[in-house]
């Protein structure tokens, strides 16, 4: 496993400030795979398919301020080749419900991660922030389970990465940026 980064800027200074990060993201098909695997597994509220990702590397940033050209220049600089996520099994992260990578995706997903921290280095200091653990939210306040493996494993192919910022309200997601993987 490797660390999970935490860009270290100054705080943002005005009301535009945003949770910005890169990530992997389901298309639609197996966004419906994993809200039905999410059923199977759990009563709780799962989030809606469309929000459903798996996270890289993030960073809070005031939007205006230019750090988000300078994140869409981070993953301008990244080549990587598709790669299939495998998702097996279910568990309990804290009072959150996951679904854990496969092996051979946390090593994909570890390297993209790492390619995108390498070119982030390059723009700001960094400070470490926990293991880097690659996997899929389902829900939060969701009860704990113990580690479930599925009957049938939700897999697509990522073919790109993206650039999601996230607002002061819940479920407030856009896109900033995308990036083929090829």
């Amino acid at each position: 496993m490797s660390e999970q980064p935490c860009l270290d800027l100054p705080a943002p200074s005005s009301d535009g400030a945003q949770v910005v990060f890169f990530a992997v993201t389901p298309g639609a098909a197996a966004g419906a795979r994993l809200s039905a695997a999410g059923k199977l597994i759990s009563d709780a509220p799962l989030y809606p398919a469309g929000r459903f990702h798996i996270s890289l590397l993030g960073l809070r940033l005031d939007v205006g301020s230019g750090d988000l050209d300078a994140m869409r220049e981070v993953g301008a600089a990244v080549a990587a080749a598709p790669f299939e996520i495998v998702l097996p099994t279910a568990c309990s992260f804290g009072n959150s419900l996951v679904l854990c990578c496969a092996t051979e995706t946390t090593a994909a997903m570890t390297r993209l991660q790492h390619a995108l921290l390498r070119e982030a280095k390059m723009r700001w200091p960094l400070r470490a922030k926990g293991r880097y653990t690659p996997h899929l939210t389902l829900a939060y306040r969701a009860p704990r389970i113990a580690p479930t493996v599925l009957a049938n494993p939700v897999c697509w192919l990522a073919r790109e990465f993206v650039l999601i910022g996230r607002g002061r309200g819940p479920g407030d997601y856009a896109c900033f940026g995308r990036w083929p993987l090829k």
